[in-house]
């Protein structure tokens, strides 16, 4: 009977895919068990289709997995990074029907299951089990497997071999049940009702043999073994796989834990001391972190060899804490530079601060390498603290000038990724301006195209305008800290009659300067919401009376009408003002 739905030759069942005597790993650290009632129904489906001779067989999806080195005797081993929940839910079957035969004393048959399927037959292993779960699912695995021990009549079938699952001393009990053990409870259910409308007990063990060819012979699934587990993110997005996608900062996890895979107390201890602390700061971002990492090490690799770059530079680190001290190295600089973090740098404020400005800036995250480089020089004594902040002075000036000319920051990463090697691998501000000086494919704005830029460009869609904004505020005297504002349109975005009338701007100058950062201020979002569409007459006196924000008021005490001619020389003086405060000489 055909039992494959595609032509490719790596299209297994349950039953071909452990004729090799595979023992399933599932990263320690990988995310648990979830599948849930409905996952359940949905595999119930396929087999029904089988059953109803809809089908002959029904494909299931893909497993991905690597090879983990140093396997055991004649079996190998496999560490799956896609296809768990799959996997574990047939393992999960195939013990709930042994279960089921048991109690139909039906003991043979369940033992041609549980030594097939379910463990090795070895009296030497420590573990016999083919499957091995993630560590929070451990303890409801063995909980599963401890019912399979308990029945006196299967073991006596499988002596002189036993089921042995996994460890979990040290670990904690379960506070309630997960979904691993409600799922088998689930498909126990099941089978006992599918049974108990059947006219006798052989009719009963019949039909669970049939179900369990249907289960390890009729389902397939794409088996997939990486050489490298780098590879796993681009498998996932190759197949449009549907699920939780693996990433970089997954694999990254795995490898530290490889370390001590067969010491779950010891991992459980490094995890929730050590790792976990450490991850949880990066909040959601840790991805975003391994690659400027990746590139202060090797300033030379791509972006996809970034993972196998990494397992090169921890080949001789043993213990997982080694590994963890040095991802540690650049931490704080990324989340002060990506996260805004509190609580970092705590030993030089003015550095952080600067590192803080970057982020409000919303600089592209193609500098971090280099800026990471240069923070650790300062915190290696290899610089000063002055030298350090006027080098990122001058890189705040460089991304500024170019945010306020428009110029996209394609092509940043091949400047920024070499530039620690470029200028000697010191912290000089000197080699710095002179080495952005230098290269002619990415411009560093003189004083001109700032000003024509301030002069013509819709700032108010540019990436940098409310930091911009942040910083008029600040430069004319306001205390921001704490301050959330929205952008006020002086002129507003649409032009009514009533501004016409009082302004006389026709429809083109307001076109061109309604979205310039000379009529543009700070405000609070109710007085921005009460004067939006108010003509500059009433618009003064809210500004002078009720804004707790610097520029409004200072609008409101320099200006007695909204013209042209005013916007125009309020974008002439903030141009000055960027050249001074972002000087590119």
């Amino acid at each position: 009977m055909q039992s494959k739905v595609t032509e490719e030759s790596n299209e297994l069942t349950y039953d071909k895919f452990f004729n090799k005597q595979r023992r399933v790993s599932i990263p320690l650290f990988q995310r648990r068990y979830v599948w849930s009632k409905k996952n359940l129904d949905q595999l119930l489906d396929d087999i029904s289709a089988i059953q109803d001779s809809q089908d002959s067989a029904r494909f299931l999806g893909t497993v991905v997995a690597v090879s983990r080195p140093g396997s055991f005797g004649d079996y190998e081993e496999v560490e799956v990074v896609d296809g768990q929940q799959r996997l574990t839910t047939v393992y999960l079957f195939l013990a709930a029907i042994s279960e089921v035969l048991c109690g139909l004393k039906a003991y043979k048959d369940a033992e041609r299951i549980v030594t097939r399927f379910l463990i090795f037959q070895e009296r030497d292993l420590e573990h016999t089990t083919t499957l091995f779960p993630s560590l929070e699912d451990r303890n409801e695995f063995q909980y599963i497997m401890q019912i399979l021990r308990g029945i006196a009549g299967l073991s006596e079938e499988l002596d002189p071999f036993e089921i042995r699952p996994p460890s979990v001393e040290g670990l904690e009990p379960p506070e309630s049940r997960q979904e691993m053990l409600a799922q088998y409870f689930r498909i126990r259910r099941l089978l006992n009702g599918m049974v108990e409308d059947l006219e006798s007990e052989q009719a009963a063990i019949e039909e669970l043999k049939s179900l369990t060819e249907i289960v390890t012979t009729r389902l397939t699934f794409i088996f997939l073994k990486l050489r490298d587990p780098a590879s796993a993110p681009l498998i996932f997005e190759s197949l449009n796989e549907k699920g939780v996608k693996t990433t970089i900062g997954d694999l990254v996890r795995n490898e530290i834990f490889s370390k001590v895979y067969d010491e779950p107390a010891r991992a459980k201890s490094v995890y929730s001391n050590n790792w976990q602390p450490f991850f949880s700061r990066f909040s959601g971002s840790f991805d975003d972190y391994l690659f400027p990492y990746c590139l202060c090490h090797d300033h030379t690799v791509a972006k996809s060899d970034c993972f196998q770059e990494l397992r090169k530079l921890w080949k001789d680190l043993d213990e997982p804490d080694d590994v963890i001290a040095d991802l540690s190295k650049y931490a704080e600089t990324f989340l002060a530079l990506e996260l805004r973090k509190e609580g970092v740098l705590n030993e030089c404020l003015d550095i952080r601060d600067a590192l803080y400005r970057f982020h409000d800036a919303n600089v592209p995250s193609s500098v971090f390498p280099f800026v990471f480089s240069c923070v650790k020089a300062f915190q290696e004594s290899k610089c000063s603290k002055e030298d350090l902040l006027e080098t990122l002075k001058i890189i705040e000036s460089f991304l500024i000038r170019r945010a306020v000319c428009g110029i996209e920051p394609t092509g940043l990463h091949a400047v920024f990724k070499t530039l620690w090697s470029d200028i000697g691998r010191n912290v000089s501000p000197t080699e710095a301006a002179k080495k952005l000086k230098s290269i002619t494919t990415q411009v560093w704005p003189e004083d001109s195209d700032v000003i024509h830029s301030v002069k013509t460009r819709p700032l108010y869609r540019s990436r940098v305008i409310r930091f911009l904004l942040h910083e008029l505020e600040v430069s004319d005297g306001a205390d921001m800290a704490g301050l959330d504002f929205e952008i006020e349109h002086v002129m507003p975005q649409a032009l009514t009659s009533e501004w016409k009338n009082e302004t006389g701007i026709t429809e083109e100058e307001h076109e061109r300067l309604k979205d310039t950062l000379g009529n543009l201020v700070t405000l609070s979002q109710p007085l921005n919401q009460k004067v939006r569409q108010s003509v500059f007459s009433k618009k003064r006196q809210e500004y002078r009376l009720k804004s707790k924000f610097a520029l409004a008021r200072s609008v409101a005490d320099t200006h007695n009408e909204w013209t042209k001619r005013t916007i125009e020389v309020r974008n002439e003086q903030i141009g000055l003002w960027i050249n001074q405060t972002w000087a590119r000489d």
